[in-house]
């Protein structure tokens, strides 16, 4: 079974120029427009139609058509549809890529406090002007590709950078901060990777704090902490995206999906499926199959 890290390992069109913007369409009330995941890179999400809701770290909030979600490296982050049809784009970008070949001043104040986490901007932005036109500007020039449209692009990511800083800096962390914030990040990541690739199996919560070195009151603390969800809730959202992967790209019965995603009790199963789909496995298969 092909399980990915929750850290997504980011690949670029163009390696040597990292960033990279879709459109997104995801369908469905309550269904999930993104699974937990977490990447270095800086990600920004702007609604173009539809509600969401929408988990950075332990923090979760609405956002509607003309919202900007502003994920600062590292952060964990979810997002889940409240209306039909939710669109968005989704940029992601190195924040390396505004660095100059020569270390300045811009550099030195601005960029390299965002790539080194000392900056983080508020994770939503709700209808401001400047961000939908920096954004559209985004989005014209990475569709279009004329000639300079790199140049054009990194323009558009300045003013919006500029514009994040006079206005919507969520706080900013001292060294000692900075350095407690990438000591958790990198003793988490251990943690959901074990997770990840554990899964499917009888996790305790016992056991799993074992595997992280820490109490189990220590342990579900941090985890909420850190991912916003307890730790039930979390493993079966892993297990109910692995059974949507085999409802529809293989021909195993629903109780074989069932026992190979983690579930013993078939019934339990279809129960918990139905909370995270807000329908059934089998109608979820079927459905499939009658829109291929």
């Amino acid at each position: 079974m092909d399980k990915s890290l929750l850290r997504e390992k980011m690949t670029m069109p163009n390696p040597d120029f990292c960033m990279k913007l879709t459109k997104n369409h995801s369908k469905g009330v309550n269904s999930t427009a993104f699974y937990t995941h977490w990447h270095r890179e800086m990600e920004l999400l702007y609604i173009i139609e539809g509600s969401a809701l929408f988990k950075c770290n332990d923090k979760s909030f609405v956002v509607n058509e003309k919202d900007l979600v502003v994920v600062n490296c590292n952060e964990i982050h979810y997002g889940q549809n409240i209306t039909e049809d939710l669109k968005y784009y989704c940029i992601i970008l190195d924040p390396h890529i505004l660095n100059s070949r020569i270390i300045d001043l811009c550099d030195s104040k601005y960029i390299n406090p965002i790539i080194e986490n000392r900056i983080l901007f508020n994770s939503v932005i709700v209808n401001d002007n400047l961000v939908e036109e920096y954004i559209e500007s985004i989005n014209y020039e990475y569709t279009n590709r004329q000639v300079g449209f790199e140049l054009s692009i990194k323009a558009s990511l300045y003013k919006l950078i500029v514009l994040l800083m006079r206005n919507y800096i969520r706080t900013v962390l001292t060294d000692t901060q900075v350095k407690y914030r990438t000591l958790n990040i990198d003793r988490f990541n251990g943690i959901l990777k074990y997770i990840e690739n554990n899964f499917t199996n009888d996790l305790t919560l016992e056991h799993m704090s074992e595997q992280a070195h820490m109490s189990k009151y220590h342990f579900c603390r941090m985890f909420k902490k850190m991912t916003g969800d307890n730790v039930t809730h979390f493993i079966n959202s892993l297990r109910i995206q692995e059974a949507d992967n085999l409802l529809i790209n293989s021909d195993l019965s629903i109780s074989e999906i069932a026992f190979n995603v983690g579930f013993n009790d078939t019934s339990y199963f279809s129960r918990i499926y139905k909370n995270f789909k807000n329908t059934s496995p089998s109608n979820r298969r079927k459905l499939f199959i009658e829109n291929k």
